[in-house]
């Protein structure tokens, strides 16, 4: 999720540069924004649906974002450095991955009519199977008719 949307705003930052002309720190801090960007969603998408440890789930989720993109740097230039724009996607994952995990879960999907017959036909069949595991008169102990008697 993150890598997309770090890609969206890369590609709305190049296309920005070609209209009009930028510095080399306008494209370090738009290179940063896009990576935050994507360590946020990244997490956020993440840490919303395992729901705990958002901290360091978050950093991971950001992390990866900026390892995908250091890679892809490292195929085109041959070479990547690791600068302080790096560190920035850590430090929103671990937004996100904290927001991720402090927003409502998220709602169950609707099940189909087919599905819901499936799953009732499962749970009939397992209800038959615990009544017949408690039904079983060959394992049942015999009542001893020798003390009736007597």
């Amino acid at each position: 999720m993150g890598v997309p949307v770090s890609a969206l705003l890369l590609l709305a930052g190049a296309a920005a540069a070609t209209a009009k002309e930028f510095s080399a720190v306008t494209y370090a801090v738009w290179g940063a924004v896009a990576l935050t960007t994507g360590g946020f969603f990244a997490a956020l998408y993440h840490c919303r649906v395992h729901r705990h440890n958002g901290l360091l789930h978050g950093m991971l989720c950001g992390l990866s974002v900026t390892a995908f993109w250091f890679f892809v740097a490292w195929l085109v230039n041959g070479h990547a450095g690791f600068g302080f724009p790096m560190l920035w996607g850590m430090l929103g994952g671990m937004a996100g991955g904290i927001y991720g995990v402090n927003l409502p879960a998220p709602a169950a999907r609707k099940q189909s009519h087919c599905s819901i017959h499936i799953h009732g036909r499962g749970a009939a069949f397992a209800d038959a199977c615990r009544k017949r595991r408690y039904r079983k008169p060959w394992q049942m102990p015999e009542k001893s008719t020798s003390d009736a008697d007597n």
